[in-house]
This record gives structure tokens, sequence and C-alpha cells, in this order.
């Protein structure tokens, strides 16, 4: 799934939620967006956690991802999904990250 992440984020087929505590770990840690793409690049086998339903929507069939990844000295948590897009919305795998904060927030 690592590998369908990058090619999305390579493709610039991702949108990373605006939630508060994404928004706030930016802000308080002084990151841009070239730096929440560098903790998703660099997201290895070993920084896997789980794999679960949306519970948000459990009618849907997608998988969230979950990951832990030190990021200089920060242990940021990750959440992602991969959404298959058909037209006329999109053609292929999108990425979308619900969540990409300090691990505990």
């Amino acid at each position: 799934m690592l590998g369908r992440l990058i090619k999305c984020l390579d493709a610039k087929q991702y949108h990373i939620s605006e939630r508060d505590k994404n928004r706030d770990f930016l802000v308080s840690n002084g990151f841009t967006l070239e730096d929440q793409l560098n903790i998703l690049r660099s997201l290895t086998p070993a920084d896997f956690i789980k794999a679960e339903g949306d519970r948000d929507d459990p009618n849907r069939m997608d998988t969230y991802w979950f990951h832990k990844k030190d990021y200089e000295g920060i242990l940021v948590y990750v959440k992602y999904k991969i959404i298959i897009l058909k037209p006329p919305a999109g053609d292929g795998d999108f990425a979308f990250i619900k969540s990409i904060h300090e691990d505990g927030l």
C-alpha cells in the first residue's frame, strides 16, 4: 500500500485533511506541506500499526492504513486511505490523508 501512496503523492493525486489537529501540528512545529510530504514518503513497513475499515462511514469499502513514524524527534501519527476514482471524478488511485499529527493529540 505504501507504493500506491507514493505514486499518488508523486502524481499530486492526494488531499491532506485540514483538520485542526493536522493544522495545529504544522504550526506548532514550524512544518510545511513539504515536511508533511517528506513524512509520508519516508513511511516504511516497520511504521505500520494496523488497517481497518472506515468507522465514520461503515457502508464504504475503504480501508484506512495507520502508521507511526519518528520525524525529527517527534512521533507522528498517520492515517490514510487510497480511493479508486472513476470518471468523471478522476481515473485511478487518489490518497486521502485524514491524520498527520503528533501521536496522542
